[in-house]
């Protein structure tokens, strides 16, 4: 439900930029046939229901059709990608801040709670269009056959056209003969049109996109293009002599009650003023007048129905590093001090050539790294916060054109001893850690060990049963020595009277395999001998080579250097 919520958001940001182009044109366009402006709110509601499109060089749509990722309730950090770029940062600035392995996400939350005002908002009308209905056709019952599928009724003092698969047209009691004909041709057009289905299905789109007022304003303008068409459609087929007693009996018919209500399988005409101005102003177009319309109606509709094409904006690099910094400090609450927009010599850049090696590892073509073009650029950054002691942080940002290739944190001067880190991994694959790293290694090297367990799951058990045995912890202490001899003695015991290393996932029966994905780290702080790093992994639990769970982690580690060797000293 999350990912069709989220779709319909987006779809409606996206029409509603259609939606007031589309009165952009109709304004334009007041002087022409009604029956383009009705036809052209077809591409509207298209785009209002479905989420599939093509694109254009020619497409006017400013926006990224996709706003909101699909998976804004369950990504670690999720981005808003308007293509707007000050309005991105605005909105991820103000995204809540999701902690991987906590419960309670706070986005989740917000969705939840946005999905349940929507279907709520769904129901409620969906209740008062069937109840309106249900009113409507009480009133009608007793209504008068007159011939064919036309109904005389007292009930109603306006014509309209009732009903889905089988439409009936009624009429106010008392009509001039002189009137029903143009009247009922009238009814008759919409029928014949397939307005009465129209009707239906936007009302159901725009009941979707209730929270939209653009949609609602779009439904309203549709149906008034649709009354001005039919009418118009009347007039040529019966010729302009009909119009002053045309508009004379929409002025009279206006005085009677409406109650027709919100009904969707219901309509008649309203906007008296309007249409008796249309009628009267009506002339029949010339040849040449509407085949221009015809080709502006098709050229407005392929630049709206279309997306816009990756070449058909000149991507600036600088636009795509500064959203790419706004992702990653809305992420971890970093303030950027000051930028340096520079290019960097790419080539015997050691920053490019480590994302490069490490995005290489991860899966990223090295043909891809080849081929791109000149305009990659590397942005400097400098953040002002979490630094370690006075040195900034710097934040490098590898851009080709409108992606990202990769980012790079670091110290702006080196603290001695300490290796600058890859904040993030582009490929979304386990961090390929940089050399020299001891600590980050070791931690590592922990969590990967601990999932390594599960291959010694059966010997494990087959111990656990004998707790009688003296020779017990020896014996686990056999087994988790790689793990062992990364932790200092104290922390080891503590982790082993907690069962965190053996744990009761690891020697339950319910599952056979566990594997780590998804890791990425970040150092926390640095102290002489002392350093820190923030763990996130997801731990995948298999039975059967099925997966059966999956758990999301966010763990701290603190090293310390003792006797020259770094160890483990606390994990929480």
């Amino acid at each position: 439900m999350d990912k069709v919520f989220l779709q319909i958001l987006n779809m409606s940001i996206t029409s509603s930029y259609v939606i007031l182009f589309i009165i952009l044109i109709r304004f334009l366009l007041r002087k022409a046939p009604k029956i383009y402006s009705y036809v052209l709110w077809s591409v509207a509601f298209f785009r209002l229901l479905i989420p599939i499109s093509f694109k254009s060089i020619l497409s006017v749509i400013p926006v990224n059709p996709q706003t909101i990722p699909i998976d804004l309730s369950t990504a670690n950090n999720p981005v808003i990608e308007s293509g707007i770029n000050t309005l991105d940062g605005i909105l991820n600035s103000s995204l809540p801040k999701t902690i991987v392995g906590e419960s309670g996400n706070p986005i989740q939350v917000w969705v939840s709670l946005g999905i349940t005002i929507w279907i709520t908002g769904i129901v409620l009308l969906i209740v008062y269009s069937v109840t309106t209905t249900l009113k409507l056709n009480k009133i009608l019952k007793p209504s008068n056959l007159l011939r064919d599928n036309i109904y005389e009724t007292e009930g109603m003092e306006i014509p309209f056209v009732f009903g889905f698969i089988k439409p009936r047209i009624y009429i106010p009691h008392g009509l001039f003969e002189s009137e029903k004909d143009y009247i009922i041709r009238h009814e008759e057009t919409h029928i014949r049109r397939k307005d009465h289905i129209i009707k239906v299905l936007t009302f159901t789109i725009a009941t979707l996109h209730w929270f939209n007022p653009l949609v609602w304003i779009a439904y309203l303008l549709m149906n008034k293009d649709m009354e001005l068409s039919c009418d118009e459609a009347v007039v040529m087929k019966m010729g302009s002599g009909i119009k002053q007693d045309y508009s004379a009996s929409l002025l009279r018919l206006s005085i009677g009650n409406n109650i027709l209500g919100g009904s969707p399988l219901a309509f008649g005409g309203k906007n008296t003023k309007s249409r008796i101005k249309n009628i009267l102003d009506y002339k029949k177009p010339k040849f040449w007048v509407s085949f221009i319309a015809v080709i502006v109606l098709i050229f407005v509709s392929v630049i709206l129905l279309s997306n816009p094409s990756s070449n058909s904006v000149k991507i600036d690099p600088e636009d795509v590093a500064l959203r790419e910094v706004q992702r990653i400090t809305s992420e971890q609450g970093y303030n950027v001090a000051s930028t340096e927009a520079e290019d960097v010599m790419i080539g015997d850049s050691d920053v490019f050539q480590f994302i490069k090696n490490a995005s290489i590892e991860s899966g990223y073509s090295e043909d891809d790294f080849n081929t791109m073009s000149g305009d990659r650029k590397i942005f400097q950054y400098i953040l002002n916060e979490r630094s370690i002691g006075n040195e900034p942080i710097s934040l490098d940002i590898i851009v080709d054109k409108e992606k990202a290739i990769g980012a790079y944190l670091s110290y702006f001067e080196y603290s001695p001893g300490i290796e600058p880190i890859t904040y993030k991994n582009f490929m979304e694959s386990n961090t390929v850690l940089p050399e020299n790293n001891e600590p980050l290694k070791i931690v590592d090297d922990f969590i990967k060990k601990r999932a390594n367990l599960n291959d010694k799951k059966e010997e494990i058990m087959n111990l656990l049963e004998n707790l009688d045995d003296p020779m017990l912890q020896e014996k686990l202490n056999e087994i988790a020595n790689d793990i062992r001899i990364l932790l200092t003695e104290q922390e080891y015991n503590r982790l082993i009277a907690n069962r965190y290393i053996f744990s009761e996932n690891l020697i339950n029966e319910l599952y056979d395999d566990v594997q780590i994905s998804d890791i990425t780290y970040e150092q926390i702080s640095v102290e002489n001998e002392r350093v820190s790093y923030k763990a996130i992994y997801k731990e995948i639990f298999y039975l059967d080579n099925e997966i059966k769970q999956e758990k999301d982690h966010s763990v701290k580690f603190v090293l310390d250097k003792i006797d020259g060797q770094w160890l483990i000293s606390n994990i929480n």
